[in-house]
């Protein structure tokens, strides 16, 4: 007699499991008040060196190389990196700043003030450029690391520990921006508001982030998180954790999986868990058997159907009625 579908996958599904999936909570829309995520802000593992040198390589900053901190010529992609893994910061908010406000990374020229005070720290609209004081600050280099540092140790650290930042600003806590009153959501949009004081520069930044770093991935894509593996199924709008190794290889091609980072897959809010490896028996409350065969659930018409096939009642699975409603109703399978 042919037997249909071995559940020896059954035993794989249950003794091999990837990371479990991090569920993030639903974010607010970008808004002045809330111009990026408290993840997005520390997401150092958001892009790699090579991903970096890639980004800049259309701009002036692509072939670019210069004393780092520590009197070290390196490029710009290697100062970017290195300082973004010294400090914890995401290397998008650095490569946003200096597009910000020097236009570094898609200008394909420059003049040595805009690589001098390419992040824009330690001056502002009334200070003299020649200010002795500042030129501990002057360089590339010492740009992206003091800059760095300041938003790392100075305002982020500052918010975790006291709920305001050097100057003031902190969530929930109103500020007045060019005249306005504002109330930063979170501590990512206070740390920004303290490096640029000013509504027409943060507006600026997160026109410029959501430009560049906000992605959409068409239904069917597979996404993987860089930090711990977990890998999700784009559907609808909304990301599908997919919770073992089995049920990920029965049902999907793995060489098409996309590396991301976390803060990207946070844009995506969850979607129900794909749980089952195909071929999967699952059995009802009310004692119907399906077999799952990728998003379609097959019923047997009768004990007998299911035996004919192979299986056996003690191979199913138990499941709730809505972790059925999961797939569509498939043809039924009637006995040979």
């Amino acid at each position: 007699m042919h037997k249909l579908f071995p559940l020896i996958i059954l035993g794989i599904f249950l003794s091999t499991l990837l990371p479990s999936a991090v569920f993030a909570n639903e974010l607010s829309a970008p808004s002045p008040e809330h111009l990026l995520s408290d993840t997005d802000m520390t997401d150092v593992n958001a892009m790699t060196r090579d991903d970096i040198q890639t980004f800049l390589a259309n701009g002036v900053l692509g072939k670019y190389r210069t004393q780092d901190i520590r009197g070290v010529s390196r490029s710009a992609a290697d100062i970017i990196a290195n300082t973004s893994k010294e400090f914890s910061l995401n290397p998008r908010v650095i490569l946003v700043i200096l597009q910000k406000e020097q236009s570094l990374v898609e200008n394909t020229k420059a003049t040595q003030k805009q690589f001098d005070w390419a992040m824009g720290f330690a001056i502002c609209d009334d200070c003299s450029k020649a200010d002795p004081r500042l030129q501990k600050y002057k360089g590339f280099g010492k740009q992206v690391y003091y800059a760095t540092q300041h938003i790392r140790e100075a305002y982020l650290s500052k918010l975790i520990t006291n709920g305001v930042t050097t100057a003031g600003y902190g969530p929930g806590i109103e500020s007045i921006i060019d005249g306005s009153a504002l109330v930063p959501q979170n501590n990512a949009t206070a740390a920004l508001y303290t490096y640029t004081p000013h509504m027409h520069g943060n507006v600026n930044f997160m026109n410029i982030w959501n430009r560049w770093f906000t992605k959409s991935f068409p239904d069917g894509t597979l996404i993987q998180s860089r930090t711990n593996g977990a890998v999700w199924l784009v559907q609808d709008g909304k990301k599908r954790p997919i919770i073992s190794e089995a049920v990920l290889r029965s049902r999907f091609n793995i060489n098409t999986i996309v590396p991301t980072s976390v803060s990207v897959i946070e844009q995506y809010p969850d979607g129900a868990p794909i749980d089952f490896p195909n071929y999967s028996l699952l059995r009802a409350p009310n004692g119907s058997v399906y077999l799952i065969v990728d998003n379609v659930r097959r019923g047997f018409v009768s004990m007998n159907a299911l035996h004919e096939a192979g299986f056996d009642i003690t191979d199913s699975i138990s499941v709730k009625a809505k972790e059925l409603t999961r797939y569509t109703e498939g043809p039924l399978i009637f006995p040979t």
